[in-house]
């Protein structure tokens, strides 16, 4: 019998940058009666105002019965309370990965590239889009191992959306790509000189650069924008020992 398909819920909140994230928050996530692959919470380096709390549920079933428990509105009221803003309001996007555990290299330096397309894009073209494979080099055991191998925890992950949003009065639906650089730096130096293409005689590669190669994929396959930010991850107090045993169709490695 085939697994339930997991889903994660990413819901943006809002907690002043000169405030500490009070983790106490997300007390309602520790009930015992509660259970998912793991929760983690962080601020966006490009707006510290922002925040992000995943939780990687086992099914969708399971998420729509936390919604009818008590805790759900415990913890929305609770994020509603971190803010100095009355009129900010939690809000959720479900995002599906497949059965891959995306959340494990989950820590400081994580990328989410979050790419918009139209939400008529068809099953067929979003898997063409999944296939890209994101900012990732493309070394083979023939080829000389560059800088790029260093770069990275792990290869990019890829979820889509479960719902379309409206983006600057167009209805759209959302590509999430993690990236898990080991640090800024190495993120860096990887978007300013890797490349695609051939080798040339000295060892150089003489195609475009992998950032660019990957935006221009994007656009061919018809993306409307795109944006990315970071966040330096931490595991929500009691999450890791609480976390239900996963077991994938694939590692997704």
């Amino acid at each position: 019998m085939k697994a339930p398909r997991m889903i994660s819920t990413w819901t943006r909140f809002q907690v002043p940058a000169e405030n500490p994230i009070d983790d106490s928050i997300f007390a309602p996530l520790a009930s015992g009666e509660i259970t998912y692959h793991r929760a983690l919470y962080g601020r966006l380096h490009e707006s510290p105002g922002e925040c992000v709390l995943i939780v990687a549920w086992e099914s969708l079933q399971i998420y729509e019965e936390f919604l009818k428990a008590d805790e759900h509105e415990e913890l929305m009221a609770n994020l509603r309370l971190a803010t100095s803003n009355a009129t900010s309001e939690p809000k959720t996007q479900l995002i599906h990965f497949g059965q891959v555990s995306f959340w494990n290299r989950f820590g400081r330096d994580i990328e989410i590239f979050t790419v918009y397309f139209p939400s008529t894009i068809s099953p067929q073209d979003q898997e063409v889009v999944s296939n890209i494979r994101g900012l990732v080099d493309t070394v083979t055991p023939l080829e000389p191992a560059g800088f790029s191998a260093q770069a990275y925890k792990q290869a990019p992950k890829c979820g889509w959306a479960k719902e379309s949003e409206i983006l600057n009065g167009e209805s759209v639906l959302a590509c999430v790509w993690c990236h898990y650089w080991k640090d800024k730096a190495n993120e860096d130096r990887f978007k300013q000189t890797e490349r695609r293409g051939p080798w040339s005689v000295d060892g150089q590669r003489q195609g475009p650069l992998v950032l660019e190669a990957f935006e221009q994929r994007l656009k061919e396959l018809g993306a409307i924008e795109w944006v990315a930010y970071h966040i330096d991850f931490k595991n929500v107090p009691g999450s890791v020992q609480k976390e239900k045993t996963f077991k994938p169709d694939f590692l997704g490695m």
